[in-house]
């Protein structure tokens, strides 16, 4: 009780202290009763105009005002940098200095208890966190004696493995920066990143990837700078007249007697993440120990408004069974299975964050994941999108090979427990077309018995069979469309979405278990400030449009040799420009629209938020993968590739040339899948259904409609260059790739790229003309377009496709 009255005294203290940082100008002291109550209100708004509405009782209010003072200090300075004392207490943490500072104190915590455990490489191997502890200090030490210095940069070029995850701390350890780096990235890319990065050592996953880099290189400074190789796996010997390679278990198992720990700050680099290069040069973006450090103390997934569980009163009895919220986010002894990439940040950060809190790590691929999924029975996965969608296509595929009155029950349970999009998603002020009086009355009320009957007989069985165990999915990297989070959800999946870029060490906005909201993201993290302008740089309103800013401790220290890029990304105040475009809707959520570079101007002069509908079009069983298309033309176009089991589903084509598909992409038939793209093409019951899935949203003007498009049955993949190793859209590859089809679909004669049904033009265009915000000359010119594409030359079409794809070919 004693302690209680003495902390709320201090609080009370350290607020009265603080009076000036509380309102934008100094407030006179309070002469009466009234004046006193006006002063505090003065104070409250400006806190609300800081941080949002404070949601805590009265007599919390001392306790909240004091800790979001200091919080306010933070935001204020111009760079916020890494400080101990400003950020959220660790519930199991004392505060750091440095990253590997955390292996010392999680072995001292959980000593021999499992850490790592990693069964596809050799051999397979488990770790404890003392076995950690001692491989990093021991690397560290070897590393030392190799020449590595405070500062030096060391080129990891490897995928995940314990190994890694060993190796990128012990060069952190020894007061290097790692460079990481993918084996799946392009080799004039690596030799780019080892070149530009100064690196002086090499950490490869094998004897074979470290002669291909050091071939690329040839004779020159990159080569006379190297101090050291080291193999993670096989042999650590190099032919003849190369550095002498070493092998990592051998240096890892042997303890250096002589290592001498440098000093690290919180200010020194820790890593140099390279982007994945959407469009351009990758540039090496420089995170310190600080930025790093900042995810593990400020990442949560808690509601972010809710009372801490110190300022929960207890008292008499009730104190015996209440004992305040618990936390949702990883607790010790919970399993994470590991199937990201750690040379992304999003993957490395969520990595540090969970096992910072004691939670054992599971490495898997791609060809085990699913098996892994059932024999794991994971607590925690950090995923990108496009592996959600992989999990609901094959849940999908599944429901579909379901026959007779089972599909015919399966297909109404999943209309049951569809939901319409929430208002804040809606392009348009257009009423979903929905049943009205008595019709809408038993619609609704099937509908709720339908849904009470979803849950028991559909959607807790496919969980219990997926992850029975799964608390928390947390999805980075891309947008998540509407579809595939709803799906998620339906299935019980615990799913958190996050955002944030390599700049941003990367989260800056992450969700809560319990105050999501659909389309939404979610909250800042502590210690964060976020803003969305316009062109001018004039901060908009809560709910439009604007570019969307950040400033905080995890805004990274700058671009490695590019000051000028720096200068351009971060201004005067700190705020990092993320060059996307988003909402930041009334409860502080961040709700994201695409990137400004992806924003299609048609030749009317028109803006179209490529990625926004790209997202809608996605929530289309037939459609995989979409890119849009259209800039400086007088209309929208898109490439799309399909989705077989959609178009199986809806009789589009027949299983059998399903599974021709199937096979020409497993054997990279890419002649085969060009000949069947054309036969598709010239299907026009197949472009008739394709285009109403793809103009599905009514609300949508008419601007903002697909009016043509062209099949691509070869997906976008890494492989093949189309996207990042996150996944990610290279929009300038692919435009690039197939120049030669886009430009047949805006080329062609009169008018028959207009594969809109008839129909569908027809009511749209009635709605567009009832539009005042439509332009009398740009509505005629659609309508003159839409006449004339009621009748489509579908031979021209077909011929002027193939010509296309043999010069593609």
């Amino acid at each position: 009780m004693h302690l209680h009255i003495a902390w709320r005294l201090l609080a009370l203290l350290i607020c009265c202290s603080s009076a000036a940082a509380f309102s934008p100008s100094p407030i006179a002291p309070p002469t009466s009763s009234s004046a006193w109550r006006s002063d505090q209100l003065q104070r409250r708004a400006a806190l609300e105009r800081l941080f949002g509405p404070t949601r805590v009782r009265r007599s919390d209010h001392a306790t909240a005002l004091a800790s979001q003072a200091v919080l306010y200090h933070v935001l204020n300075r111009k760079r916020p940098q890494y400080d101990p004392n400003e950020l959220p207490e660790h519930p199991t943490l004392p505060f750091l200095s440095s990253v590997p500072e955390l292996w010392e104190v999680l072995a001292s915590q959980y000593g021999e208890r499992t850490l790592l455990v990693d069964p596809y490489h050799e051999p397979p191997t488990n770790l404890t966190f003392t076995q950690t502890r001692d491989m990093v200090n021991n690397l560290a030490g070897a590393l030392q004696q190799l020449g590595l210095d405070k500062g030096d940069k060391v080129m990891l070029l490897a995928e995940d493995s314990h190994r890694w995850l060993v190796a990128s701390q012990a060069i952190m350890k020894a007061g290097g920066a790692s460079v990481p780096r993918g084996l799946t990235s392009p080799p004039d890319e690596q030799k780019y990143v080892f070149e530009h990065s100064d690196s002086v050592g090499l950490v490869a996953e094998t004897a074979e990837d470290a002669k291909a880099l050091l071939g690329r290189l040839g004779a020159g400074g990159a080569l006379e700078r190297l101090k050291f190789i080291v193999v993670l796996e096989g042999s650590g010997y190099l032919m003849a007249g190369m550095t002498p390679a070493y092998q990592f278990d051998k240096l890892a198992n042997t303890r250096s007697p002589s290592f001498d720990p440098p000093s690290v700050s919180p200010e020194d680099i820790a890593t140099i993440m390279y982007t994945s290069g959407t469009a351009g040069i990758p540039k090496g973006v420089m995170l310190t120990h600080g930025n790093l450090l900042h995810q593990i103390y400020a990442i949560t997934v808690d509601d972010h408004n809710r009372t801490p569980p110190y300022l929960t009163k207890r008292r008499g009895w009730r104190a015996l069974f209440r004992r305040g919220p618990r936390s949702d986010n990883p607790r010790s002894g919970e399993i994470l299975l590991s199937i990201l990439p750690p040379w992304h940040i999003y993957s490395k950060a969520l990595q540090l964050w969970m096992l910072a809190r004691g939670v054992e790590m599971h490495y898997t691929d791609r060809r085990h994941f699913v098996e892994d999924l059932v024999r794991v029975r994971p607590h925690h996965m950090a995923l990108v999108p496009r592996l959600i969608q992989a999990i609901q296509q094959s849940v999908e595929r599944k429901l579909n090979e379901s026959k007779g009155i089972k599909r015919r029950l399966i297909k109404a349970l999943r209309w049951a427990s569809t939901e319409p999009p929430p208002t804040y998603l809606r392009s348009g002020s257009e009423a979903d077309e929905e049943p009205t009086g008595s019709a809408r009355s038993v619609v609704l009320v099937w509908k709720a018995f339908l849904r009470l009957l979803a849950y028991p007989l559909l959607w807790n069985k496919l969980r219990r069979r997926l992850a029975p165990r799964l608390r928390i999915v947390t999805s980075g990297g891309a947008a998540l469309s509407l579809q595939t989070e709803d799906t998620a959800r339906l299935l019980g999946f615990p799913l958190v979405q996050g955002y944030g870029l390599t700049e941003t060490s990367p989260v800056v906005v992450v969700g809560s278990l319990k105050t999501r909201r659909r389309g939404a993201i979610g909250p800042i993290v502590a210690c964060t400030e976020m803003r969305a302008v316009d062109e001018r740089g004039v901060e908009v309103p809560t709910g439009e449009i604007g570019r969307v800013q950040f400033r905080g401790p995890q805004v990274m220290h700058g671009y490695y040799q590019d000051e000028p890029a720096t200068k351009r990304a971060i201004d005067d105040g700190g705020f990092l420009d993320t060059g996307d475009l988003g909402r930041i809707l009334p409860d502080g959520s961040l709700l994201f629209v695409g990137r400004a570079k992806d924003t299609i101007v048609l030749s009317n002069g028109k803006n179209v938020y490529a990625e926004d509908i790209e997202k809608q079009c996605l929530t289309s069983p037939l459609v995989e993968q979409i890119l849009l298309s259209g800039q400086d033309e007088k209309f929208l176009g898109a490439l799309v590739v399909p989705n077989v089991e959609g178009l199986e589903a809806d009789d589009l084509i027949t299983p059998d040339e399903g599974d021709r598909i199937r096979l020409m992409r497993e054997q990279r038939d890419a002649e085969g899948l060009r000949q069947m793209a054309m036969d598709l093409q010239s299907r026009p019951a197949f472009n008739e259904v394709m285009m109403q899935h793809l103009n599905a949203d009514d609300a949508r003007p008419d601007h903002e409609r697909v009016k043509s498009f062209r099949v691509v049955l070869e997906p976008f993949t890494v492989d093949n260059l189309q996207l990042t190793p996150t996944f990610k859209t290279k929009r300038h590859v692919i435009s690039e790739q197939y120049a030669s089809l886009l430009d047949e679909m805006y080329s062609t004669t009169g008018t028959d790229h207009l594969l809109l049904p008839s129909a569908s033009i027809d009511r749209h265009h009635t709605a567009a003309t009832h539009d005042t915000h439509h332009h009398t000359a740009d509505t005629a010119d659609d309508q003159s377009e839409a006449e004339a594409g009621n009748v489509v030359a579908e031979p021209a079409v077909v011929q002027s496709s193939r010509a296309a794809w043999n010069s593609i070919a």
